[in-house]
């Protein structure tokens, strides 16, 4: 009844969860079953300082010092119910109530027994710290950055950014800091530096993205990507707090591709469109033709690890093209042209079509993300055109299912017609005399 519970961790039956690696650390109220045996051997009981959040805790403990955790989906067992006059303390306390509880449930749950030995990374010293609290720096001191922050009086925007600042000299590790989203860290950042003019851009320019349905693009630079936001590569600011670190980029670049406008010309395909990059990640990406079986729908975005360009000269390659990027102003798309050859895909064609998937390669830090060109709008971006030399009439084919579909080139050869012929004959034998 609106009441929200994160749903992540019961997509699926699971016999043995990992606190440290699931999505369990965003769901740590107490809507599950516990043995009380486990409750009582440990002695865990709720914190009974806290106005709200009690049960984060308590959560924490069980779950560290359990010797399963399991989650069953076959059938609901548990109803959390949000009151109909909205009185939960959840969502009736003020700002700074929540502030002064979130910083209690993270004390608690740092020093609560069977933390460390079970989940060294509560007080990281690494890369691989921070997983309990990146939900608390994402969510709870998140919504207070993010929803409060900035519509309250400048003497209360100064009082909850010490709140936080205390929190981050405390607890803001390397390791706590990888494990975040982008947003969420640079929010937190811009807090913790007293920059809330520049969090208010960052906030302002996010939600303008999202009206258009848009997402910032990727900076793309030598072994390292960061995400475009207001501050970037500014003096006032470090590219750390932009920095991608683990993120998995495949659902967010589905439609980092959008092919605009298609002609051919001689043995060449002209594209031009938008990609979801920076106009100086140029050298990061180039688009490419993938041999795909007649009729079948190309791969989804696909993510590989280690590795590079792939090899122009390789089976699985029937072309490739450096993108020109440009742009009119920063935080936009870029906006991209390039000339395909399609010499190698004529050199190869038999008598059947063939069929070729169009895909931009975008080198993501140490991934390479293999990702399809989407149409714009849906059938065929190009009228079909006649390429290669006259007497071996080709035909091509740039189209797709739908809009925001994957794009598809299909080649073959082409009946000759006796007109055709007879302006060849004609040709030839006036080449002759």
């Amino acid at each position: 009844n609106g009441r929200f519970v994160d749903q992540r961790i019961y997509r699926r039956t699971a016999k043995d969860v990992d606190l440290g690696g699931s999505a369990l650390c965003y769901s740590l109220s107490n809507t599950k079953l516990f043995r009380r045996a486990l409750l009582e051997q440990h002695q865990i009981r709720y914190a009974l300082d806290l106005r709200g959040g009690s049960d984060q805790p308590f959560t924490v403990e069980a779950l560290a010092q359990a010797s399963r955790i399991s989650v069953l989906t076959d059938q609901v067992y548990y109803y959390a119910v949000k009151r109909d006059d909205a009185t939960n303390i959840t969502y009736s306390t003020p700002w700074h109530t929540r502030l002064a509880d979130v910083t209690a449930i993270i004390e608690h749950i740092a020093a609560a027994p069977g933390i460390v030995p079970h989940f060294p990374p509560v007080r990281p010293q690494g890369p691989d710290g921070g997983a309990i609290l990146t939900r608390h720096f994402t969510m709870e001191l998140g919504k207070l950055v993010r929803l409060d922050l900035p519509g309250l009086p400048a003497a209360d925007q100064r009082q909850l950014s010490s709140g936080i600042q205390q929190l981050v000299t405390q607890f803001w590790t390397p390791g706590l800091q990888q494990r975040m989203g982008v947003l969420a860290r640079l929010r937190i950042e811009l807090v913790a530096s007293d920059q809330l003019d520049l969090l208010q851009r960052v906030l302002d320019y996010h939600a303008a993205c999202a009206d258009r349905g848009d997402s910032p693009p990727l900076v793309l630079r030598a072994g390292t990507a960061y995400v475009w936001y207001p501050g970037f590569d500014q003096p006032t600011t470090d590219p750390s707090w932009y920095q991608l670190h683990s993120e998995n980029l495949s659902k967010r670049l589905r439609t980092a591709a959008q092919v605009s406008r298609a002609a051919f010309s001689g043995h060449s395909l002209r594209l031009e469109g938008r990609l979801g990059v920076t106009a100086d990640s140029g050298p990061f990406a180039r688009l490419v033709l993938r041999p795909t079986p007649p009729g079948a729908k190309p791969a989804p975005v696909r993510r590989l690890l280690d590795a590079g360009f792939t090899d122009p000269t390789a089976e699985t390659t029937a072309g490739w093209s450096s993108l020109e990027l440009s742009t009119e102003r920063a935080g936009d798309r870029a906006s991209f042209r390039t000339v395909l050859d399609l010499s190698a895909v004529l050199k190869s064609l038999g008598d059947s079509a063939q069929d070729h998937s169009v895909e931009v390669q975008l080198l993501v830090g140490q991934h390479r993300y293999d990702v399809p060109a989407i149409a714009e709008i849906a059938g065929d971006l190009t009228s079909e055109a006649v390429i290669g030399p006259i007497h071996r009439s080709t035909a091509a084919r740039l189209h797709s299912v739908g809009s925001l579909d994957p794009l598809i080139l299909t080649v073959c050869r082409r009946p000759v017609s006796r007109a055709v012929k007879a302006v060849v004959r004609r040709a030839l034998s006036k080449g002759t005399k």
